[in-house]
């Protein structure tokens, strides 16, 4: 029987079968392309036609509203010629009055960005200002960058020009828009992005996750994305210690559907206990014999 280990690209998969087979686990490649399809809904057009086009739906409003206030506080921080590092700072100061508590951290960060690495500088925040709050500005830091990358996509289509880090023009009193708003909107047009790429997906012989289980421990101790095979070994060993000599394989089935381990709740559906007890029986573990179920001498596992 076959365990699946997981997908993998071009460049992870040699190093998986490396470590498998130091492990004594055999595996086996399956190359096959996916595609991966994502669907994007959105609204477009002048704000005004908008607004009145989805008057009577409260979730779109909300968006429409948030965009115009958007507009309106860049009309208020705009100025001809203004550097485009300044118009972010203004504008994200008022939009967004949450990061204000981050600005010792951004202080900090101005003053050391110049003669340390990232990693260094992290350390350091995280050492003056606690590592849940780093990670905090962090979230915020990224979320301005998306944030701002699409106000800039807005303003450029409306009016402003973009030159040598500056910014000129007039920002259009009435802006054309197109936002997307998230998922569950089917009403909505929507376009859509395909991604195609090749995968890898690894599987092993399960019999040899089985014998090897101490060299599967030891490779899991360094590499977690191991872990469904130390998971598959622990169940097949808790069946093989249901079995008391000779016994019933519908017992057996009932009493191995369910189980504990150390702490975890781990449930198998009736086929896969069957898949599982064939493959110890395939390995001369087992024998059954008129709906019995007969453990043979039991090899020593790893």
């Amino acid at each position: 029987m076959r365990l699946f280990v997981g997908s993998f690209d071009e460049e992870e998969v040699n190093e998986i079968v490396e470590d498998l087979r130091k492990a004594g686990v055999r595996s086996d490649l399956r190359h096959a392309l996916d595609i991966d399809i994502e669907e994007k809904y959105y609204i477009e057009g002048k704000i005004s036609e908008l607004k009145e086009k989805y008057k009577e739906r409260e979730d779109v409003m909300e968006i429409i509203n948030d965009v115009e206030d958007y507009f309106e506080k860049a009309r208020q921080v705009m100025e001809e010629g203004i550097d485009v590092k300044q118009f972010e700072e203004k504008f994200l100061d008022e939009v967004l009055p949450e990061r204000k508590e981050f600005e010792e951290i951004r202080k900090e960060l101005k003053e050391a960005k110049k003669e340390k690495n990232l990693s260094k500088m992290y350390k350091e925040l995280v050492e003056k200002f606690g590592k849940e709050k780093t990670e905090d500005f962090f979230d915020q830091f990224m979320y301005e960058l998306k944030f701002m990358s699409m106000i800039h996509s807005l303003l450029e289509k409306n009016g402003v020009k973009y030159k040598e880090g500056k910014m000129y023009g007039k920002i259009a009193d009435d802006p054309y828009i197109k936002v997307y708003v998230g998922e569950h909107a089917e009403d909505l047009p929507y376009e859509m992005r395909i991604y195609v790429f090749k995968n890898v997906d690894v599987y092993v012989n399960l019999l040899d996750v089985l014998y090897e289980t101490e060299r599967i421990e030891k490779l899991v101790k360094k590499k977690n994305e191991y872990m469904p095979l130390l998971i598959a070994a622990t169940i097949v060993g808790r069946i093989m210690d249901e079995i008391e000599n000779k016994m019933e394989l519908e017992e057996l089935i009932e009493k191995t559907g369910y189980f504990k381990f150390d702490g975890d709740e781990i449930f198998l559906t009736e086929d896969a206990i069957n898949e599982i007890i064939k493959t110890l029986e395939k390995g001369e573990i087992i024998r059954i014999k008129k709906g019995r179920v007969i453990l043979k001498e039991r090899k020593k596992r790893g």
